[in-house]
């Protein structure tokens, strides 16, 4: 009882040990399902639509932002269940900044500066295509 327990505390970022290795958690946590502040400023700040083609009114919850930054793109029952501390939401939400100016697409080579942000389904696609991750918002 008391593993499953401390696994139910556990943030999204034990999951990524390495990308996270000198970040405190918070001792804060919620479900990562509850995560679901306006993100829409910050996607429109980086030039990142978070609408599907076809339905310009939707737009990306924060939640799928938080997984799909974190490498969970394929999202189901487990996925849905883990939980994330406030420190970590901020950092891989709304207080995330692109790391460089110029394009971010794997493969690219050059100083070539970035026009817009990668969207969440762009982001998707490319996982799918070549298995890296590109975070939300990255320039392209």
């Amino acid at each position: 009882h008391v593993r499953s327990r401390r696994q139910r505390q556990m943030c999204i970022r034990d999951s990524f040990e390495k990308v996270f290795s000198s970040c405190e958690c918070d001792p804060e946590i919620c479900r990562i399902v509850e995560c679901n502040q306006d993100i829409s400023n910050h996607l429109y700040g980086l030039k990142s639509s978070g609408a599907v083609a076809g339905q310009s009114s939707y737009i990306c919850p924060e939640y799928i932002l938080l997984l799909f930054r974190s490498g969970y793109f394929v999202i189901d029952k487990t996925v849905l269940s883990l939980k994330i501390c406030t420190s970590h939401r901020k950092r891989l939400g709304i207080a995330w900044r692109r790391p460089r100016r110029t394009c971010a697409y794997p493969g690219h080579v050059g100083n070539i500066a970035a026009d817009r942000g990668a969207s969440p389904s762009f982001c998707k696609e490319v996982w799918l295509q070549t298995g890296q991750i590109l975070p939300v918002g990255s320039g392209i």
